[in-house]
């Protein structure tokens, strides 16, 4: 299977590439987290406690000590002051469906650390 044998298109939405990411994480040994927002009466929200619960990243994958920081956005999606934050504090980057051939030489490479 080629490395990106499924490759996002640029109207991919972030719902539907955070879904692609997982799927191949999985399917290569990583744990992977993604807290899926609600609606609620005044737009969406995803439930978060502390002082850095604005802006926390779409995607946190782990596997063999390593863990990956990920915000997805689609091709035109703008980050937040508070996900820029996030960011750079955890050493995470902005994954967007042009990446994806970088996602994946991360998800299939060694058990190391990605850089």
């Amino acid at each position: 299977m080629s490395s990106t044998a499924t490759t996002p298109s640029a109207t991919q939405t972030e719902s539907e590439l955070v879904g692609m990411i997982l799927d191949r994480a999985a399917s290569r040994g990583w744990l992977g987290y993604h807290a899926r927002p609600a609606r609620v009466k005044d737009g969406w929200r995803t439930p978060g406690q502390g002082n850095g619960a604005r802006g926390f990243p779409d995607l946190i994958l782990a596997r063999a000590g390593v863990v990956i920081v990920w915000e997805v956005k689609t091709a035109r999606g703008r980050l937040t002051t508070e996900q820029t934050q996030w960011l750079d504090a955890a050493g995470g980057v902005c994954v967007r469906p042009a990446d994806w051939p970088r996602v994946c030489e991360i998800l299939d490479g060694p058990e190391e650390v990605p850089r």
